[in-house]
C-alpha cells in the first residue's frame, strides 16, 4: 500500500506533519471514509492546538476503528514483475 504525508499550517502558524496516510483511487470503496476521517483529524488536531509536529494517521485509525478496516487499508498488495 503507498502511503504519503500531509503537511498542514494552521492559522496559527503551526505546522503539522501527518504520516501513514493511505493512496486510493476515487473509486475505491473505502475513499470516503479515509477522506472523512482524515479530515476529521486534521479538525482536531488544528483546534486543540496541539503542539507535537509529527502524527500518524495510521495509529489514529488504530485508536478508533476495528482491526479488520486497518488490515483492508493498509493490507500489502505484491507487484507483479519487479515492478
Amino acid at each position: 500500500m503507498l502511503v504519503k504525508s500531509v503537511i498542514v499550517h494552521s492559522s496559527s502558524g503551526n505546522v503539522i506533519r501527518i504520516n501513514d496516510v493511505p493512496v486510493v483511487n476515487q473509486q475505491h470503496p473505502k475513499y470516503f471514509f479515509i477522506k472523512a476521517r482524515l479530515d476529521n483529524f486534521i479538525n482536531r488536531l488544528v483546534s486543540e492546538g496541539e503542539t507535537k509536529k509529527n502524527h500518524s494517521f495510521k495509529q489514529h485509525l488504530m485508536r478508533h476503528v476495528n482491526w479488520d478496516t486497518i488490515v483492508e487499508l493498509y493490507e500489502d498488495f505484491e507487484l507483479k514483475n519487479n515492478a
